[in-house]
């Protein structure tokens, strides 16, 4: 059928009607009268035909003035809104058959308006015009337009929403995403496609050879905003790995970073040999053979490391083991290979002329034929007769074979059972090939009596492999019972007593006090000598263990009984009131499931023991400060909002692993907020209580929301930025007029001298021009003409600020705000300062944005120019000094309405919060302040280079970030950004009422 909204030449044909029913429309919009607005598009609705409704809206869409500003509330949004709701109720108007209304025309020029749109339109275009339909591949014509335009992303969001990735080589959008580094956007772009994954993993270690140029095929590609740091070997295969795990696939389709990986291992136990000298010769023997396998590119690389440190016999003799061709070997190796001795089935000592430095360390006080190998279900009823006896007291450990290479599978080798006279070596291997259930039964009763009492060293994590080595045994560890981690028990000793275990004196040979740290550390704490661990990187699955193997297993268990009864007496000795038998808490399969029954209360919400950021009653709102979190990488958007609201924020890298959340987490006892696939994971290291799944269908401001409802979180005016968005530090240094004035000529005199060096450091975090632009540890991208110290700064504080009232992170990964705003970027400014200082072209403007032009104005006086910030689109300032409300809202300036018309429509902006800047100070950083050198507290630089000279005059206090020395000041800005979190603010308010 023919729509009237387009005729073949391309010339609108719409109904006049419908331009009318526009005008009106916008009219209302621009006045900022939402219910109007919705008023007459119900209106508009009922009076057009019902077979021409999805063609007027697409008009509506088309012809609105704001759709392609990439602004997230836009007239478009409020149609859309509004149509689909009507659609569902007046489904009976409408004919069943959609194609008999939409037309292929319509749904390709519906594609073209969510792809130039914001992303916040995009579901609901789909869901309303049927583009996630069978036989939509048509669509994919307009997607190849966006990637002759270089828009990767935006074809890229598109195609995995309308499920067209069949249509597209992994060269025309996997890639060049990749480059980008928009690792989280391919993640869900090939999830569903096991061949997709295959052949970009395959594709990416292709690149990762000596001879791959890969600056050939980026210059190919062309694509923009390539992160070349992002594109090194050492990342390419950080990211294949990461993905195999991700999508569970063969760690062989990658061999060249299988090979990468090998290597590194290969170089790690160089280091332990020759520099750190830790393994003796028959096990590094072993280690390097299991390493390296029959991989004959590694085989010769090892031979040129050899040479590297200096030992060409050591390298014969392997060229020999391995058979390499003499061809291919240095003269001085060939040469040594002639004076080598013939093989022998012998282990060869390769070590023997290497000096091996007499070091006195704890030994096994228990004879060696006390050792027994349980290898069968006689030997393990033997052990089960001895350790089952009242009070008995047994000491835990466990070994397995460390892993080096990718395609290696590690797991529980062996656990050492000690008591005072015996000491049984479990071959686990063995054991579950042979008598799985009779095992499992033996560990169920072993962890689960109440009459023996279990010894252990940081015991949680060799369950934790326990139970992912053999499964059937998550039963038994989750009833373990008088389990006691001595690794907690002392600390909590030293912490009560800082000095009750001063290191005993040790002998003059005793090289390894300094530098021994675990169960070593508190053997030499408690005894005067540390263990030795030349065995603990050996290979514990090898059959029969040599002698110095099971020595080396026998008293890592075996010194804990010895270690537990010396801090149970000298603990009584001194009065101490310690706990010797703390309670256990394991993370087991079955506490989730208490937490769930725990969570059934409408009000009760997680409890995180043993965190930091403990909630223990949820009934008792929180300060945002109380709560420290640590975002995965697609939730950026919402850990921004989080952190300008006053939360506790670590921010991952688009790079990083999911797995570095949980590290984090741990650290520093953080909740960890994740969405998708990496929740499953995270939760089963954390626990249940300390991961939140957040909905990514959701914008940030409505994630954020969500997340305080959870944790039952308050927020007041005086937590909006009480904590620096540049660097998460949350103490400020107050500083009055006369105070800036002295440190921003004193900088002025050393920028002008060269006094300060662009190298010197900001914080302990980095040097000023490191400050992070997403997250902890991202440097930002400095252009070359701008001055260290203030330009990366600037570019976090004042880029686009809609990440505070957008749905920037709509799809947790799709948006970048940098490179989404671009046209809007204009509108905002920094945090407290909406003003800049004038520069010199050529030079960077601390204050503004990089993708935003500085516009000379005059002041009244014409005796300086204070530029402002302006987008390209805008307009230039009239000349005042500071800039107008117009000039801050954009929505002013199209109305031509003053500020005082705006508040009176916006009550909520001026009446209800009345805002002031006040963030949290402390008074005595104000004494470490030097005047000399323009730095406060630990040497962190103060950057008051960033503030204009007009600002300098007039405002009369500053707070400078204790951090990373960033300045703030209380401006306009700091209403907009209070008005933009009124939907957290009122929460809050009501609470108050």
């Amino acid at each position: 059928m023919q729509h009237p909204e387009t005729n073949p030449a391309g010339n609108s044909t719409a109904p006049l009607e419908w331009d009318r029913w526009l005008c009106e429309i916008e009219h209302s919009w621009r006045d900022q009268a939402t219910r109007e607005v919705q008023h007459k598009l119900e209106k508009a609705f009922r009076s057009v035909d019902p077979l021409q409704l999805h063609a007027f809206v697409l008009h509506l869409l088309d012809k609105s003035q704001d759709l392609r500003r990439m602004k997230p509330s836009t007239l478009a949004l409020i149609v859309l809104k509004e149509f689909l709701p009507w659609v569902k109720k007046n489904s009976h108007v409408l004919p069943k058959d959609p194609s008999a209304i939409i037309t292929d025309g319509m749904k390709l020029h519906a594609l073209r308006l969510a792809t130039s749109a914001h992303i916040n339109l995009f579901d609901m275009i789909c869901e309303l015009y049927h583009l996630k339909c069978k036989g939509n591949e048509y669509l994919a014509t307009h997607l190849r337009i966006l990637l002759a335009r270089k828009q990767f992303k935006e074809a890229g969001v598109a195609a995995y929403k309308l499920q067209l990735q069949h249509c597209f080589k992994i060269e025309e959008i996997c890639l060049p995403l990749v480059f980008q580094d928009k690792v989280n956007l391919v993640e869900k772009y090939i999830q569903d496609s096991k061949e997709a994954q295959e052949e970009l993993i395959q594709r990416l270690d292709s690149f990762c050879t000596r001879d791959s140029d890969l600056q050939d095929i980026i210059d190919k590609m062309e694509a923009p905003g390539v992160k070349k740091e992002k594109l090194r070997p050492k990342y390419l295969s950080k990211l294949i790995l990461r993905l195999t795990k991700l999508f569970k696939l063969d760690p062989a389709i990658c061999p060249n970073t299988n090979y990468h990986k090998d290597l590194s291992a290969v170089r790690f136990l160089m280091y332990k040999k020759y520099i750190e000298q830790s393994l003796d010769a028959e096990n590094w023997d072993e280690l390097i053979k299991s390493t390296i396998r029959d991989n004959e590119a590694l085989q010769e690389e090892f031979i040129n490391l050899l040479i590297e440190y200096n030992d060409p016999p050591a390298a014969a003799k392997w060229a020999v083991h391995y058979g390499i061709d003499r061809s291919k070997l240095a003269a001085d190796v060939a040469g040594a290979i002639e004076t080598c001795p013939p093989p022998s089935d012998e282990p060869d000592n390769w070590d023997d002329n290497v000096a091996t430095p007499k070091v006195s360390f704890y030994q096994l006080s228990l004879p060696l034929e006390r050792i027994v190998m349980v290898d069968n279900v006689g030997l393990l009823e033997v052990c089960e007769r001895h350790i089952f006896q009242d009070d008995q007291l047994v000491g835990i450990d466990m070994e397995w074979t460390p892993s080096f290479t990718a395609t290696q599978i590690t797991r529980v080798a062996l656990v050492q059972l000690a008591t005072l006279d015996w000491v049984y070596l479990l071959d686990m291997i063995t054991l579950m090939a042979t008598a799985a259930d009779r095992i499992r039964s033996f560990f169920l009763r072993f962890l689960s009596s109440s009459q023996v009492l279990k010894l252990g060293f940081g015991i949680s994590g060799d369950f934790k492999m326990l139970t992912k080595s053999y499964p059937g045994l998550k039963g038994p560890v989750a009833a373990v019972q008088r389990m006691v981690d001595l690794d907690t028990l002392s600390k909590q000793i030293l912490k009560a007593e800082p000095d009750f275990l001063k290191r005993a004196e040790t002998s003059e040979t005793d090289s390894s006090g300094p530098s021994v740290k675990g169960l070593s550390e508190l053997t030499l704490m408690c005894f005067g000598r540390a263990l030795d661990k030349k065995e603990q990187l050996s290979n514990w699955e090898k059959r029969p263990l040599r002698p110095s193997q099971a020595q080396y297993a026998a008293l890592d268990a075996y010194c804990l009984l010895e270690i537990y009864t010396f801090l149970k007496t000298k603990v009584s000795d001194a009065w101490l009131d310690i706990d010797m038998e703390p309670t256990y808490c394991s993370k087991t399969p079955k506490q989730p499931k208490s937490k769930t029954k725990e969570r059934k209360p409408p009000k009760k919400k997680a409890t995180l023991h043993g965190f930091k950021s403990v909630i223990q009653d949820s009934s008792q709102p929180l300060r945002p400060g109380d709560l420290s979190v640590v975002c995965d990488t697609m939730l950026q958007g919402l850990g921004r909002q989080l952190r300008a609201c006053g939360v506790d924020v670590k921010i991952l890298e688009t790079s990083d692993e999911h797995d570095e959340a949980a590290r984090i987490a741990f650290k520093d006892g953080r909740v960890i907020l994740t969405s998708g696939t990496p929740y499953q994971t995270l939760k089963s290291q954390v626990g249940e209580g300390k991961c939140l799944a957040v909905d990514t269908k959701c914008n940030a401001r409505q994630q954020t929301v969500h997340v305080f409802e959870h944790f039952n979180v308050r927020v007041r005016q005086e937590d909006v930025f009480s904590r620096c968005q540049v660097c998460n530090h949350n103490m400020y240094v107050p500083l009055n007029n006369e105070d800036m004035k002295r440190l921003w000529n004193k900088k002025k005199e050393l920028l002008a001298m060269g006094g300060i060096a662009a190298g010197v450091p900001a914080s302990s975090e980095g040097t000023a021009a490191e400050i992070p632009v997403r997250a902890e540890g991202t440097a930002a991208e400095i252009p070359a003409s701008s001055t260290t110290g203030s330009s990366a700064s600037a570019k976090y504080l004042n880029r686009p600020l809609h990440g505070y009232d957008s749905d920037e992170d709509d799809e947790g990964l799709f948006l970048d705000l940098e490179e989404d705003f671009e046209g809007g970027g204009g509108d905002y400014f920094d945090i407290a300062c909406p003003w800049v200082e004038a520069k010199p072209s050529g030079t960077s403007c601390s204050s503004a944005s990089l993708n935003e032009k500085a516009v000379p104005s005059t002041s009244s006086g014409g005796d300086s120019s204070v530029p402002q910030v302006t987008s390209p689109a805008d307009t230039p300032m009239s000349k005042t000094t500071h800039p107008t409300n117009s000039q801050l809202d954009p929505s002013l300036e199209s109305t031509g309405e003053d500020s005082e018309a705006q508040s009176a429509k916006a009550p909520y902006m001026m009446r209800n919060f009345n805002p002031h800047y006040r963030p949290p100070t402390d008074s005595g950083l104000e004494r470490t302040v030097d005047f000399d050198k323009v730095t406060v507290g630990n040497n962190v630089q103060l950057q008051v280079e960033g503030v204009p000279e007009g600002i300098v005059e007039k405002i009369q206090k500053f707070f400078c970030c204790a951090g990373c020395g960033k300045v703030f000041w209380e401006g306009t800005h700091f209403e907009r950004v209070v008005s933009q979190f009124a939907h957290v603010l009122d929460m809050s308010s009501e609470l108050d009422a």
